[in-house]
């Protein structure tokens, strides 16, 4: 009975984390698909800033992770204290490195893909306004992991599911709407995806808020003086992401840049 109870609640908690990233999967080619139609280079340039982004947000996502870790241990220990002071040191750490980076690619963006890329001319200019949109996926995105992370050392994934679902349709609805243009909206192409991107992205980050107001409201109480000890826990956990991240990127930036563009296209179709 023990076992069966076990395996019921391992269901419980890891059913909704699958759905939600096959739901995520679809709704991300979906909106490529809509922004791809306006043109090849639109789908490129697409294809390539969101993988960058997706590799930062990864590469320091790291820091929620050991959050998660220290975070349900302190609770299993019934540390409430330590769990305030790890959640108040976990948002503080988040909130300032993703609003750092953020800056960082929002003033040198273009600097950045010429370096990493090689962008020129109007695909340069059309990679950077985009870049520019979404420079603050990054803030969101980073802090969203330490929201996910917090919902499941309390073991509510359901609502991960539920809010993933609800800003997917919203980030299809509007990418559809800005993309194509719609009665007075006017056709925005790749420009309507990043903001589209944005909008679920910020209102994703109400939702969680909302669901997660007692536990943040509490952490307020508390000093975020784990901050250096979640930093120190968290670099060797890094190394191998930043590795393999560091690795893909640099495999495709040694091949000619126009060559890759179209089978990051191709890529994002199927």
């Amino acid at each position: 009975m023990k076992k069966q109870h076990l395996i019921k609640e391992m269901n419980q908690f890891t059913y909704p984390l699958i759905f939600t990233q096959l739901c995520s999967m679809a709704i991300s080619q979906i909106a490529k698909i809509l922004a791809g139609r306006t043109s090849l280079e639109a789908l490129g340039s697409l294809a390539a800033i969101d993988g960058l982004l997706y590799a930062i947000a990864g590469i320091f996502s790291v820091f929620s992770v050991s959050f998660n870790i220290f975070g349900a241990k302190a609770l299993g220990e019934k540390n409430r204290v330590s769990f305030y002071h790890l959640l108040s040191s976990s948002m503080t750490l988040n909130f300032s490195i993703g609003l750092c980076i953020s800056m960082i690619i929002l003033l040198f963006r273009k600097a950045i893909l010429q370096a990493l890329y090689g962008f020129q001319g109007e695909l340069l200019e059309t990679a950077e306004n985009y870049l520019g949109i979404m420079a603050f996926y990054l803030l969101f995105t980073i802090l969203n992991f330490t929201f996910t992370n917090l919902i499941k050392i309390e073991k509510k994934t359901t609502s991960i599911f539920t809010i993933t679902m609800i800003s997917s349709l919203i980030q299809v609805g509007f990418s559809f709407l800005l993309i194509n243009g719609f009665s007075f909206i006017p056709a925005l192409g790749l420009y309507g995806a990043g903001i589209a991107s944005m909008i679920s992205l910020f209102f994703t980050s109400c939702l969680y808020l909302f669901i997660l107001r007692k536990p943040l409201k509490k952490a307020r109480e508390f000093k975020p003086n784990r901050i250096g000890f979640l930093f120190k826990k968290s670099l060797p956990l890094d190394r191998a992401r930043n590795f393999r991240r560091l690795f893909i990127y640099y495999c495709f930036r040694v091949l000619d840049c126009e060559t890759w563009l179209i089978d990051l296209s191709i890529l994002c179709c199927c």
